[in-house]
């Protein structure tokens, strides 16, 4: 059988046919794979930049939404110290009232 060899002549190195084409077709194969390789990373990047680009967007909404939601809050945060402060205004005008009316019924009791 003959084996595969490199040989050194006059001519330069030279290759058996069977191994140049074992190193011919390793290669073609090897660029194949590589191609096809990169092709899927190509091809898993698009999707990533894609799935990245949607997840940007729902981030973008959710900050608008906060955003909105924290505007509501102090809208209604301001609504029930004004609330408050209405109650307090209410509690003391009743209590005023409450010692008038003590008042007079208290002078309507010495009258004859």
């Amino acid at each position: 059988m003959n084996m595969p060899r490199i040989e050194n002549s006059d001519r330069g190195i030279t290759l058996n046919k069977t191994l140049a084409w074992s190193m011919a077709v390793s290669l073609a194969i090897f660029l194949f794979w590589a191609g096809r390789t990169v092709q899927g990373m190509d091809s898993s990047v698009a999707t990533l930049a894609v799935a990245v680009a949607e997840q940007d967007a729902e981030q973008a909404d959710a900050r608008h939404e906060r955003g909105i939601l924290n505007e509501r809050l102090k809208v209604l945060e301001i609504d029930k110290a004004r609330f408050e402060e209405w109650r307090a205004n209410m509690l003391t005008l009743t209590a005023r009232i409450d010692k008038r009316l003590e008042r007079i019924e208290q002078s309507w009791e010495g009258r004859p």
